[in-house]
């Protein structure tokens, strides 16, 4: 019974995971650099418009911008733990060579997107993580990681990052 209890005790105090949602920046749905840039300036609090932007940058290696970006970020009052900017940080450190900074980003970005019920960015971190973790030769992790990615994907019907996540699972 105690045994029972225990296990029981710990089940109940793992976050649960977020019901999987379409990731909102991918990059083929992505307004130009400009544009993204300019809703940054116009609001210089919201996590998302930088977020937004700070990815286009990393995506056009226009990498001390991005990094910029993150830092300002990580200033927003309430917003120094936000998952989407751990995201984004992982991913300005995968584009930096920056492999074992790239991947405590991701952990902490999964972590707190479970515990914050961040179903769109749960599955893309894990996809972005596997990816890494299959660069690092941690093979069996990355295949765990991509296939939990690729159900997701599948659940919310993000049929572009299931694409990616497919292909990258396949390599």
């Amino acid at each position: 019974f105690v045994a029972w209890r225990a296990e029981r005790r710990v089940a109940e105090l793992r976050p649960v995971e977020p019901k999987p949602q379409p990731f909102p920046y991918l990059s083929a749905t992505s307004p130009p650099v400009d544009e993204l840039q300019r809703r940054f300036h116009s609001a210089p609090a919201s996590v998302d418009a930088g977020a937004a932007f700070a990815l286009a940058l990393v995506r056009a290696q226009r990498l001390d911008e991005a990094k910029l970006i993150v830092s300002r970020l990580r200033q927003i009052p309430g917003e120094a733990e936000n998952p989407l900017t751990d995201y984004v940080d992982g991913m300005l450190a995968v584009e930096r060579e920056e492999p074992q900074l790239a991947l405590v980003r991701f952990d902490q970005a999964r972590a707190r997107a479970i515990a914050q019920g961040r179903g769109d960015l749960v599955p893309q971190v894990r996809a972005s993580r596997g990816r890494l973790l299959a660069t690092l030769g941690r093979r069996d992790e990355a295949k765990s990681e991509m296939h939990l990615a690729v159900s997701a994907f599948e659940e919310a019907a993000d049929h572009r990052s299931l694409a990616g996540a497919l292909n990258d699972l396949a390599i």
